[in-house]
């Protein structure tokens, strides 16, 4: 159930929002140049969409890259994070150093996945032991600091020098359902923000001088997605259609309203968010410190 509700700057709420790649390729219809493959892993269902084609990405809004979307079970989350580490093995090339990306406010909920999971990576760096060196750091945001978070991670890449960044960060989606109930992978780097039309400068290879890994997990959603959501129940309810094109609609109608600007969260998000943080670690720690097997 959906209880808290927080504001975000965003003159742009007009349009659908969403970090997920699979609910844009939902929304678009198949299209050449893209390439989604449902499956279970390890009991767990995962959904893979390689976009393969500059038209694809066009049409998409993603870059050409793997997405994965891995769903977490309501009963048993105990597989999630093999899943996880499945997926990631699948992504990275062989390394010898990463750095973790801890994106987002860790004073609120909402945003804090990413400082959590920076908080439960085991960094071996300073050790000086054999295997891969892993860092982790959790710059905050924009905000707070006055520094755009892409500039922070450039400057430590350029001091450290890893092989790979894993950028960890809440996102947004445009199903209910999704939101703590679904973790993204994706070697294409992250826009932090997007989701909710707050664009930041985009985390990827080309401006910060290193590859990226984007991990995160949908924790807020709309108000306008929301109540699509909420007419869509009353609907197969009722047996009967209540309005066409109800998202635009909503959209449109609440652009000229205060409502425009706020954003929805579950009244359970710390407990949500602290769930998905311990999958996320689990499934980077197992890789990163050799402990993953095929």
């Amino acid at each position: 159930m959906f209880g808290i509700l927080f504001l975000v700057h965003n003159k742009c709420m007009n349009k659908i929002y969403t970090d997920i790649a699979l609910e844009l390729c939902e929304q678009s219809g198949e299209i050449a140049g893209l390439e989604i493959n449902n499956q279970e892993m390890h009991g767990v269902k995962t959904n893979l969409v390689n976009i393969v084609s500059d038209e694809a990405a066009k049409r998409i809004g993603k870059p050409i890259g793997s997405y994965a979307t891995i769903e977490i079970p309501n009963d048993d989350d105990s597989n999630v994070s093999r899943v996880v580490a499945d997926v990631l093995y699948k992504l990275i090339k062989k390394m010898d150093s990463v750095l973790i990306v801890g994106l987002g406010n860790k004073a609120v909920v909402a945003d804090s996945l990413g400082p959590l999971v920076a908080d439960k990576i085991e960094v071996t760096r300073h050790l000086q032991e054999d295997g891969i060196e892993v860092s982790a750091i959790s710059p905050s945001v924009l905000g707070k600091t006055g520094i755009e978070t892409a500039e922070i991670i450039k400057a430590v890449v350029n001091s450290i020098k890893p092989d790979l960044v894993i950028a960890i960060d809440s996102l947004a989606s445009l199903a209910m359902e999704r939101v703590n109930t679904t973790i993204q992978l994706a070697n294409t780097g992250i826009s932090p923000g997007a989701g909710i039309g707050n664009h930041r400068k985009k985390l990827t290879e080309e401006n910060i001088g290193c590859p990226v890994i984007a991990i995160g997990i949908p924790t807020v959603a709309t108000l306008a997605t929301v109540t699509n959501s909420v007419l869509e129940i009353a609907e197969e309810k009722l047996e009967t259609s209540i309005l066409e094109n109800k998202h635009e609609l909503i959209t449109q109608v609440l652009e000229h309203s205060k409502l425009k600007n706020i954003v929805v969260t579950p009244k359970d998000i710390d407990e949500e968010v602290e769930i998905g943080a311990n999958l996320i670690a689990e499934g980077i720690n197992e890789v990163l410190l050799g402990g993953h097997t095929k």
